[in-house]
């Protein structure tokens, strides 16, 4: 059986120990829960169980770290200084690109959030993490409200575009429609394809005039026409 008493001499462990890793787990689940419990009600990649084990993991390797360099005379942050760096490569995974589109930074930049939470609770900093993470929580949403409010709202234009195209144009019309993504979210896009008796293809388009960079199908077109109204 392994001792740890044999492998660190001077580490202590006794009752107090053990209460102080336990309010460890706590807090770091109630810290990572705090931002988790957002992203999971806005159904993100990165949701509850996600950032609450990432805020924990950190905090035990933190508070491993502090230990057993107390007990060795080593560098206590040798293992804390490389979770920016783990964590970092989980945060990627949440980044997606489609076209000129990219979403997912942001539950990015909240893991790495939550791993320095991790490290705040690992240190013995318990209250400190719980208000760290209901600030960020509450800074996030008034950056949120700032840019819907007073950014996006003053740039979003509906766009409507209706568009006749020959019906051998009918397989790169379809392509089109399965493949667009919208990249706004105020601005709701609607597609609607339906076939005149003369055999053309009418091709109606409603969304973002702003995010929507180009829509490279009109180049094909019969004939076209665009209407754009007030920022919404």
């Amino acid at each position: 059986m392994l001792d740890l008493y044999e492998i660190f001499p001077d580490l202590k462990i006794d009752h107090i120990w053990f209460l102080k890793f336990f309010l460890l787990l706590i807090v770091g689940t109630i810290s990572g829960g705090i931002i988790g419990l957002e992203r999971e009600l806005l159904a993100k990649p990165a949701g509850l169980k996600t950032l609450v084990f990432v805020t924990v993991g950190s905090s035990i390797f933190s508070f491993f770290s502090i230990e057993i360099g107390k007990a060795t005379g080593g560098d206590p942050l040798r293992i804390a200084s490389n979770i920016a760096t783990g964590i970092g490569f989980l945060g990627a995974g949440t980044i997606i690109r489609r076209g000129e589109w990219v979403e997912g930074l942001t539950t990015a930049s909240l893991i790495w959030f939550c791993g320095a939470l991790g490290i705040i609770v690992g240190s013995g900093y318990f209250l400190l993490a719980i208000f760290c993470s209901s600030g960020g929580v509450v800074f996030l949403k008034t950056l949120e409200f700032v840019e819907q409010k007073f950014l996006r709202e003053k740039k979003c234009k509906i766009m409507s575009i209706r568009a006749v195209f020959p019906k051998e144009k009918k397989d790169e019309i379809l392509n089109f429609s399965r493949n667009f993504f919208p990249g706004c979210s105020r601005v709701p896009h609607k597609i609607f394809i339906q076939q005149s008796a003369e055999g053309d293809f009418i091709f109606d388009f409603e969304g973002c005039e702003r995010h929507t960079k180009n829509i490279t199908i009109l180049g094909s077109a019969s004939s076209y026409q665009i209407k754009r109204s007030d920022s919404i």
